[in-house]
């Protein structure tokens, strides 16, 4: 009652008509500024759900879900939302995937809650929207260079040799099928692939008996029987010999006669790098190779020609060459790819640097006479061209052809080749199983950064390994 009256004489008089008009205008000025705080909530809770929609989707990208997006996108997202101080009112992602442009497309409608209970523009409806599509489009090639020497026959957690389904290269049999189920995930990417197997070199026997090597393939002339200096090893080196195919068999060397490259380079320089040449083979510019036909290629005199003795530690494993796998030219046919991978088993030493250097020739357009692809002559070196050297060892290297070449040089003449591939533009990934501080620091700067480097202990991290390399072929970028 006493309030009341009190109202009503405030009402009266004219001092409370001033009262009552500032208190309206406090509450317009009020109800702006909280609008206005709220306008500024919303737009800047927008920019944050834009920015983890957008992360979302990326991250669809580079899983193995990605066709089928909506249950682990909602997921993700509804969690990275959960991480910030955003209070959401509601929440309705949607996620598509299109089969056709290879696109994934996010859409989310949500409401905040008010600033304020009763916010002056509470439960404004908002929507946001993301799409993402392959950045890799048409031609891919990439050269996978695998290690199957002995120790790839060992288990994961020891040097001894393991059983059948639990070696090292089982688990490479693995890796490589699901590197190539993602590289699948992108329709637009059109995949050629290249396998070059390597142990204490690399076989190419094949290439070598598929046509006239007259002006292609040449082959040491008992290379042992004579201290050979660096300026030798060049192209067309005075005492190479040239070989006949008729000489050499097919993969299966039933005669134990195969044909294996060694290293071609023009001269060392004085920083301890190779000068190489990308040049076709020519007959002034040859390929060197030997053979296992010992008593064709060597003279008796020396008496053991599996143990070379003169040259220190280099040994002929069992006799022999390894690998009696040659490598495969660039083909489009990836389940051909799948069955000769998981038909390597693991012999001999660990040449990488011949792997390498073979890797890098696979991808070049001017070895297709040489190589013969049954996917055609590989692109041009351009800055739109893919091109991946993919690279993997569980070992020091600790195999040459040149008997003048050390530990160290081996290393210096891979990275050369390394070099080379990045300033051609391809780009260089290399993963190293269970290796020592060395190698995994040459495989490290050979792949130029960290991210394109995987050092790797067990079966499940080569595999995951190889599954992020096959996703370099359908990353991702944002178009909207």
């Amino acid at each position: 009652m006493i309030a009341n009256i009190l109202i009503k004489r405030f009402l009266r008089d004219r001092r409370g008509s001033v009262a009552v008009n500032f208190g309206l205008t406090f509450t317009l000025i009020l109800g702006a500024t909280l609008g206005a705080i709220e306008v500024e909530q919303m737009r800047k809770a927008r920019s944050i759900m834009q920015d983890r929609l957008d992360s979302t989707l990326l991250y669809l990208g580079n899983t193995d879900e990605k066709t089928s997006p909506q249950a682990v996108g909602e997921d993700y997202f509804r969690r990275s939302i959960d991480r910030t101080d955003l209070q959401v009112k509601t929440m309705n992602p949607v996620f598509t995937y299109d089969e056709v442009s290879g696109e994934i497309t996010g859409e989310v409608d949500f409401t905040l809650n008010g600033l304020l209970s009763g916010g002056v523009v509470a439960d404004v409806p908002l929507d946001i929207k993301s799409v993402v599509a392959p950045k890799t489009k048409g031609e891919v090639e990439i050269a996978m260079v695998l290690d199957v020497s002995g120790s790839m026959g060992w288990t994961f957690d020891s040097d001894n040799n393991g059983a059948v389904g639990k070696r090292r290269i089982d688990g490479l049999f693995e890796a490589a099928d699901k590197m190539f189920d993602v590289i699948y995930t992108n329709p637009l990417a059109i995949p050629s692939v290249a396998v070059i197997p390597y142990a204490t070199s690399v076989d190419i026997t094949d290439l070598f008996a598929a046509r006239s090597t007259a002006d292609k393939v040449t082959g040491y002339s008992s290379m042992y029987e004579n201290s050979l200096s660096q300026t030798s090893m060049a192209y067309g080196a005075p005492n190479l010999l040239d070989l006949k195919s008729s000489d050499v068999k097919l993969r299966d060397h039933a005669d134990t006669v195969a044909v294996y490259p060694g290293e071609r380079y023009e001269r060392q320089n004085s920083d301890g790098t190779y000068q190489l040449s990308l040049d076709a083979p020519k007959a002034s510019k040859q390929i060197p190779v030997y053979t296992e036909r010992f008593s064709e290629l060597w003279t008796d005199r020396r008496g053991d020609k599996f143990k070379v003795t003169a040259y220190g530690w280099r040994y002929y494993y069992g006799g022999h060459e390894r690998p009696y796998m040659g490598l495969m030219p660039m083909t489009r046919n990836m389940q051909e790819v799948r069955d000769y991978v998981a038909s390597f088993e693991p012999n001999g030493g660990t040449a990488g640097h011949i792997g390498a250097a073979w890797g890098l020739y696979a991808l070049t357009p001017e070895w297709h006479d040489t190589f013969a692809h049954p996917a055609g002559q590989p692109m041009d070196f351009d800055e739109t061209t893919e091109k991946y050297l993919v690279f993997m060892s569980d070992g020091q290297f600790n195999s040459q052809k040149d008997p003048t070449m050390s530990n160290s040089e081996m290393y210096d003449y891979f990275q050369s080749v390394c070099t080379m591939a990045r300033e051609k533009g391809v780009r260089v990934f290399t993963v190293g199983l269970l290796l020592d501080s060395v190698t995994e620091t040459e495989l490290k700067q050979c792949a130029g950064d960290t991210g394109a480097f995987f050092p790797v202990d067990d079966r499940l991290q080569l595999v995951e390994a190889f599954k992020s390399i096959g996703r370099e072929t359908g990353q991702l970028r944002l178009i909207n």
